[in-house]
């Protein structure tokens, strides 16, 4: 291109935050939905929490964008997706919830989160499903909704096992 047009022209336009996006949050099209294939009686997941385009810390020596064929960038940061970008989300919370309620269980951290788990999009309509396009998301791709750690902290009753 540089050498075939008389003023050849590039641009780059830079990621932007996007917020009051609607509707959000939806199940994600990759996001592995249940039940477990290696024991159909598991119904997972339990809930779903952000995990998409995620700015997370990246191998410094590892290529995070390509230019070409034949020139590799490093960075150490990357935008990441996948339930390992969802996990630590999901872990953060039950460590706060941990921290706020010492003597609760992980078993009660579960249902704390389960319980007050959010089925509704920021529209008030059920959540989307990426994965089936303009359908609702059903517990085996969104478990019983997203987190929602505020409610969690407080959730009214717990169940617990011994």
């Amino acid at each position: 291109y540089a050498k075939s047009v008389e003023n050849p022209f590039a641009s780059i336009n830079f990621q932007q935050t996007f917020v009051g996006i609607k509707p959000a949050p939806a199940a994600a099209y990759y996001t592995s939905r249940g039940p477990s294939p290696s024991y159909p009686g598991i119904l997972k997941p339990d809930v779903m929490a952000p995990g998409s385009n995620v700015l997370a810390a990246f191998v410094p020596n590892k290529a995070s964008a390509r230019i070409g064929t034949n020139v590799f960038l490093s960075s150490d940061y990357n935008f990441l997706s996948g339930t390992s970008m969802a996990c630590p989300h999901a872990s953060g919370v039950a460590a706060l919830l941990k921290a706020a309620h010492p003597d609760w269980s992980a078993a009660a951290i579960r249902s704390a989160l389960v319980t007050t788990a959010n089925p509704f999009d920021n529209t008030q309509s059920p959540i989307r499903d990426n994965g089936n396009p303009l359908q609702y998301a059903s517990p085996l791709a969104m478990g019983a909704g997203e987190i929602d750690p505020n409610k969690a902290l407080d959730p009214g009753f717990i169940y617990d096992a011994t």
